[in-house]
């Protein structure tokens, strides 16, 4: 059963070498040092119980009918056993779901050919209903009924000689309980292993909710065949006999508390749908005001594409207008640096011919003065103005002949 200290029996079970299968569920804050259950596992069997109508807080099956189940769950369960028992050849499965669908993990076994062993947990169903009341809010009565049904058909499905460890015995004398599984097993115990065990995981804040059986005696609320089950296991926890008849009575469900179990999980249920509902709804109603707003976007956005198509085609318009007006541009360019070169080569020209004359006119000025000097610095008129004609025809003009004489300073 849940909340009944299963994990710490299990995780004991790799004292003696056993393994745990390789997808343990990680732990909670409620279960902190670990629940050592493997999901693979608890997946088939939840897979199980929904195929049966049912769920691990409202196995509506019990007491209607027998579990079922079909071939290609029952292969599932043999692949899914015969890999982990290949990884594990010792292999310890724990999950408190185990109570409802053992007749399944048997068929698996037998399906295989491979022996199982069975070790129950008692823990006092005041204490386990307590538990869940802290970690699902289930009240007190909900969580004794839910242990009822649990413990009802585990007896139905086990015998009366069967190996029990009582949870508080557990963490009373935790070497005591080791020695008493290694027994169980035929395998010795490793008092270095479990001492380490016993170190590391065992502790006073496992035990948050303590009873003794006999306030089972005055609680209204416990049902007759839950406080029958409880010294049922209880005593086989102590190594006691138990009758067969006091076993098979254990086992009966008190169908009145099952009922108000059932009522008071269909209320919840209806009660989550509902909620679930408005959700629902309400979801429905974003979704309707998100989807006019991406209408609205919509729109928008084919708009904004629609002027962004414009654009782009104006672009595309001007664009060629700037590659011809480029064109023009670098023709004109060109045609202003060939003239820019032309006028270039005129000046140098002009120069050219400025620099020619002038050297000319100087090179008679200084044949002038020459014959000047040569005639004892008397020129006559005539030898002036066929000097000045020279200078003149090469300047370009032609004298009047209104020359006095020129003497020498």
């Amino acid at each position: 059963m849940h909340r009944s200290g299963t994990s710490l029996v299990a995780k004991s079970f790799e004292v003696f070498g056993y393994g745990l299968g390789e997808t343990l569920m990680a732990p909670s804050d409620d279960n902190p040092k670990g629940l050592f259950e493997d999901l693979d596992v608890v997946e088939l069997n939840d897979e199980l119980l929904q195929g049966n109508g049912s769920t691990w807080d409202a196995p509506v099956f019990i007491g209607q009918q027998p579990l079922s189940w079909n071939t290609c769950q029952l292969e599932a369960g043999a692949e899914l056993l015969k890999a982990k028992l290949q990884r594990e050849p010792q292999l310890a499965i724990k999950d408190p779901r185990l109570c409802l669908v053992l007749p399944y993990w048997r068929a698996v076994a037998q399906l295989l050919d491979v022996p199982i062993r069975l070790c129950l947990v008692y823990r006092n169903p005041l204490g386990i209903a307590a538990s869940l009341e802290q970690r699902n809010g289930l009240p007190l009565s909900v969580g004794l009924g839910l242990t009822h049904a649990y413990w009802s058909q585990l007896l139905r499905d086990t015998e009366s000689d069967g190996f029990v460890v009582g949870y508080e015995k557990f963490l009373d004398d935790p070497m005591a309980t080791l020695a008493a599984i290694g027994a169980w097993l035929e395998t010795p115990v490793n008092t270095e292993v479990a001492g380490a065990l016993v170190n590391e995981f065992i502790d006073g804040g496992m035990q948050h909710h303590r009873h003794d059986l006999g306030e089972l005696d005055n609680n209204p609320l416990v049902p007759k065949g839950l406080h029958l089950a409880a010294e049922a296991l209880n005593q086989r926890s102590c190594s006691e006999v138990v009758s067969e008849s006091m076993w098979s009575a254990a086992a009966q469900l008190d169908t009145a508390v099952f009922s108000e179990l059932l009522a008071y999980q269909l209320s919840s249920r209806l009660l989550q749908l509902k909620t679930s509902t408005a959700a629902v709804a309400s979801l429905e109603l974003e979704t309707a005001q998100k989807g006019f707003l991406v209408e609205d976007l919509s729109r928008q956005k084919a708009e904004r594409e629609n002027h962004i198509e414009l654009l782009e085609g104006r672009v595309a318009e001007t664009s060629a207008a700037l590659k011809v007006s480029q064109s023009f541009a670098d023709e004109r360019v060109h045609e202003l640096a060939k003239t820019q070169q032309d006028f270039e080569q005129a000046i140098e020209a002009l120069e050219s011919e400025t620099l020619n004359s002038q050297s000319l006119a100087e090179n008679l000025s200084e044949e002038v003065a020459d014959k000047a000097i040569n005639s004892n610095g008397n020129v006559t008129d005539e030898d002036l103005r066929a000097g000045v004609y020279d200078i003149a025809t090469m300047g370009g003009f032609v004298p009047d002949g209104n020359y006095g004489p020129v003497t020498r300073a």
